[in-house]
């Protein structure tokens, strides 16, 4: 039996994919899988992830910021899916995204494949979803999931949601959080020794997309008011980029890293002393969100600064792993400003217990019972 997994992105950092589509073939659950993506000039077409798991990243007929033009240049790129497909043997289609549901659902009548929904996050209630856009989209949503035979989820807010939202049976939830084996602590100041940092200073750690409605504004802020022995550190990659590497220029404590291969982020992360993980609070989605980072803190032994919301904070209540801090620059600023080496020392006794229950090899048990249910 083979599985295609669909996600409209270019596939760089989807941890998240590579690490079920393992799973679901070492367990012999399916025999060979499938990515389907987009494509990138600097990226190759067709990958060979291992030798049962194939990556296609697919062209795009336009790049615009215009909707329609969006939606024909999507439609495009469906029907060359179709093509790619055409000789396959689908037992499986696995859709990542609302706005790949289309393309999977015609593709489930196809080929008579069972229909899988694992949306990485609530997407019919995102902060950038408005208007007209956020009315198609729940519409779309709405008329086809019908049609889906199977539904997980990445958190539990989420699947309380699709319960309540489309009256469905209880919908498992399987965390994105870091794989056991790979996670032993790596005794590094690597960014101490790269920004030229005091080893008594301390330094805090913001990693992931660089945009809006993560904090990041309020976080830097934060940082202009704060004792000069507390640092920052900006890693990753977005719209706020260009701004955060200004910013970092203008003060000696704010710091900017290039984005990292996500293999490569546990030994960054264990050479900080506290990790953020914010979100704004001005959507469901955000307050129904895990992030991938608050996971890879904890793995690395690190405390939490999180936002005070629901998914977010049960993790932090329940483990003890952290503080939570309202989404304003004086309230991130007062509890930086109230940690200190000590503290964090005290904090971190308890994080190897914690990592074995909050860790992928566990996470991955829910998700054998799930296709054993099909």
């Amino acid at each position: 039996m083979n599985s295609v997994h669909i996600y409209p992105s270019t596939f760089e950092y989807e941890s998240r994919i590579l690490k079920v589509t393992k799973t679901i073939i070492e367990n012999n659950i399916v025999s060979r899988v499938l990515i389907i993506a987009k494509h990138r000039s600097s990226l190759q077409f067709k990958e060979k992830i291992d030798d049962r798991r194939t990556l296609y990243r697919i062209p795009t007929l336009y790049e615009s910021k215009n909707f329609f033009i969006r939606i024909i240049s999507f439609i495009f790129w469906s029907t060359r899916i179709l093509l790619i497909l055409k000789k396959e043997n689908i037992a499986f289609i696995n859709c990542h995204s609302l706005s790949v549901l289309p393309v999977c659902v015609l593709i489930k009548f196809i080929y008579k494949a069972k229909l899988i929904y694992e949306p990485h996050e609530l997407e019919t209630e995102t902060v950038t979803l408005r208007g007209l856009k956020k009315k198609i989209a729940k519409f779309m949503e709405n008329l086809l999931i019908k049609y889906v035979d199977h539904i997980y989820t990445v958190s539990e807010s989420i699947s309380s949601y699709y319960e309540k939202s489309y009256k469905k049976n209880k919908i498992p939830f399987i965390r994105n959080v870091p794989l056991l084996s790979n996670q032993n602590n790596v005794n590094t100041n690597y960014f101490y020794k790269k920004f030229n940092i005091p080893l008594e200073d301390l330094i805090f750690m913001y990693q992931g997309q660089l945009g809006h409605g993560r904090g990041l504004i309020e976080l830097i802020d934060a940082f202009f008011n704060v004792s000069s022995n507390n640092h920052l550190v900006l890693m990753g990659f977005g719209e706020l980029t260009n701004q955060i590497i200004a910013l970092s220029k203008k003060s000696k404590n704010i710091h900017y890293h290039q984005a990292v291969n996500p293999d490569q982020i546990h030994k960054y992360t264990c050479s900080i002393d506290v990790g953020f993980a914010l979100l704004s609070d001005n959507c469901i989605n955000h307050d129904s969100a895990l992030p991938n980072k608050l996971f890879h803190y904890i793995h690395a032994g690190k405390p939490v600064i999180a936002s005070n919301l629901c998914e977010m904070r049960k993790i932090i209540n329940t483990y003890n792993c952290g503080w939570l801090v309202e989404n304003n620059s004086k309230n991130i600023a007062l509890t930086i400003n109230s940690i200190s080496k000590e503290i964090i020392s005290k904090s971190s006794k308890n994080f190897k217990v914690i990592i074995k229950e909050l860790n992928w090899n566990k996470e991955e048990k829910k998700l054998i019972k799930f296709y054993s249910n099909i």
